[in-house]
């Protein structure tokens, strides 16, 4: 009986290492994958910076309100601080109410 009993818990405890190994394992691909999306995304937002700052500088405050119209952004454009915000992209208006450049923003 304790030879069974013996041979039972040694199975189950071999079972359950492997398992362990098995969901580390599995954990370290799923942060390597998830680690080149992050990169992959921050690698597109700097490319999007670029291209936004050189569609929007010189176009005056309204021509961008209009165009956020149109894009039907679900949260609504407006002016704070000398920026043009929407939907966490800001762009940095001058004095003269024109853009200078984009930043991405969290609010």
């Amino acid at each position: 009986m304790w030879k069974l009993l013996s041979a039972l818990l040694l199975i189950a405890l071999i079972l359950s290492n492997v398992f362990h190994i098995y969901l580390h394992l599995d954990h370290g691909v799923t942060q390597s994958y998830q680690s080149q999306s992050f990169s992959d995304l921050r690698n597109a937002l700097q490319s999007y910076d670029k291209i936004c700052d050189v569609v929007v500088r010189g176009k005056t405050e309204g021509e961008l309100m209009t165009w956020a119209q149109r894009l039907s952004l679900d949260k609504e454009a407006f002016v704070k601080e000398g920026a043009l915000h929407l939907q966490g992209l800001s762009i940095r208006l001058d004095a003269d109410k024109k853009a200078l450049e984009c930043f991405h923003t969290e609010y």
